[in-house]
């Protein structure tokens, strides 16, 4: 009982919050549909995984999601609404900048991943994308970027997500780089055949967990010592 107490608390601040941001920052309503349209786009032209319709539908929905989250975030390290609008704007731009980046990627990665394709590699279309947001985040709006960071990390209600985070990321980049390693490869017929069989969606899922878990136990060990 208590938990859904504070968790419908949240809730109504985090509504509250929505409503004040919509009439101190009317703009936040248009760059919130134009990240949903983008990511409609993005979808259709392949660069984010899923299917053309249904799929950009759901995929401008995560989108809008993640722009209004992050803004939310933002907004919790911040004490004045100026720079809240400031970083929304900001923010908005961040979002369509990284779907931009990843069809840069694309168009300069496919010559140089056949015979595969990028929707074979769809990890790219996973991990490159909330990579750009991440260095668009940075390169923005640093300052607000590093304050959000050190309030997760100094938060003892979401400490460990960060670095979770981080090692996740870190085995998903692995996994990612050791197929890739093999679509570049070239030579002998071994290697001619790798190339062709590229991991599917569940060894990759499978590798990376399990890559994850170990990183996971040497960090509980490790931090375990350490206190």
């Amino acid at each position: 009982m208590p938990y859904g107490n504070a968790a419908a608390k949240q809730s109504r601040q985090a509504a509250e919050t929505l409503a004040v941001a919509a009439r101190s920052a009317p703009e936040a309503l248009f760059l919130l549909a134009f990240i949903a349209l983008s990511a409609v786009w993005a979808t259709r032209r392949g660069i984010l995984p899923g299917w053309p319709f249904v799929g950009g539908a759901i995929q401008g929905m995560i989108w809008a999601g993640l722009y209004v989250g992050l803004g939310l975030a933002y907004r919790a390290v911040l004490k004045e609404w100026e720079s809240t609008r400031t970083v929304l704007r900001k923010l908005g731009l961040c979002l369509p900048l990284a779907l931009i980046s990843t069809d840069v990627c694309k168009l300069l990665l496919v010559p140089l991943l056949a015979p595969a394709s990028w929707a074979d590699l769809f990890y790219l279309g996973l991990l490159l994308p909330p990579a750009f947001v991440g260095l668009w985040c940075t390169a923005l709006i640093p300052q607000e970027s590093r304050a959000l960071y050190r309030a997760a990390k100094n938060n003892p209600t979401i400490a460990p997500l960060p670095e979770l985070a981080v090692l996740l990321a870190s085995a998903a980049v692995l996994v990612s780089c050791a197929d890739l390693a093999f679509q570049w490869s070239s030579g002998t017929a071994v290697e001619a055949r790798l190339k062709v069989d590229v991991i599917q969606t569940n060894a990759w899922a499978t590798n990376v967990l399990i890559l994850f878990s170990a990183y996971a136990f040497i960090f509980a060990v490790t931090s375990g010592v350490a206190t």
